[in-house]
């Protein structure tokens, strides 16, 4: 995505990038390498929001992803998420991973929506945040919209490594 923001600390930005091709695997070892990047260039550039976000979407996702009880995950995915909002306001995946949280595991819809929403607006064409919002709209029995937006999802999602989640 062009223009986000990067650390002026270069180990920071490319710990960041490794976080992101970890990730990308979609696997719960390469999402639990993911958080420690993410982790690291966090360590390196405490105020580097992009890798606050990028630890909050990984810990959300493998909340999904793992047997083990999701509020480790969703609580520190949270934390992470809110850290990256309060760095910078207008990164979709902070607000997309938000609204992950409020969905399945606060299952407060409302505020999942908005957050959501709020992911969309400032990035269309963030493929993930398309699809938890599918997630929202099935779980509000919007079926037609769930459908739209899983839709949406495949369209944008070009390199084919989108997954699926599944809410607990």
């Amino acid at each position: 995505r062009i223009g986000r923001p990067h650390s002026g600390i270069e180990d920071a930005y490319d710990l960041f990038l490794m976080s992101q091709d970890y990730f990308n695997t979609r696997t719960i070892d390469g999402l639990q390498k993911s958080i420690a990047y993410a982790a690291r260039a966090l360590e390196q550039d405490p105020s580097y929001a992009l890798a606050a976000a990028a630890l909050a979407v990984a810990y959300v996702t493998l909340a999904s992803y793992t047997p083990a009880p999701p509020s480790q995950f969703m609580e520190r995915g949270r934390a992470a998420a809110l850290q990256a909002i309060a760095l910078n306001d207008s990164l979709s995946d902070a607000h997309m991973a938000i609204g992950f949280v409020q969905l399945g595991f606060d299952w407060n819809w409302p505020k999942s929506h908005v957050s959501l929403m709020r992911a969309l607006q400032l990035d269309p064409w963030n493929a993930t945040a398309h699809q938890w919002a599918s997630i929202y709209y099935l779980a509000t029995n919007q079926g037609q919209r769930a459908i739209q937006a899983c839709e949406e999802a495949e369209r944008l999602d070009l390199l084919g490594k989108h997954a699926l989640l599944v809410v607990r």
